[in-house]
């Protein structure tokens, strides 16, 4: 998670980076200790003040998705509760 912004209290449990058609990505699975709400809070607030835009959001099952642009970059996120936790699943997207 070097260099991600990330909300307190964040484990990475996976970095992959990856050049699929040409096209470099980066997804990580990490934990925390805050609700699905005030991780997607923390996403929306902080990539915006870096120009990030939300284009899409929802909710179902207790979870969400997220999705911010910025220029030719794309983050989506995926929030799921588990086992008292928050599991987050980052990609950014050049496109």
């Amino acid at each position: 998670g070097q260099g991600v912004a990330l909300p307190p209290g964040s484990a990475v449990a996976n970095d992959i980076l990856s050049r699929d058609a040409q096209r470099p990505a980066r997804t990580l699975l990490l934990f925390n200790g805050l609700s699905v709400a005030a991780n997607a809070d923390f996403f929306r607030e902080r990539y915006a003040r870096d120009g990030w835009a939300v284009v899409s959001e929802g909710r179902a099952r207790g979870g969400g998705q997220l999705v911010l642009q910025r220029g030719s970059e794309e983050l989506s996120l995926a929030f799921s509760p588990s086992e008292g936790k928050t599991a987050i699943g980052a990609t950014w997207v050049s496109k």
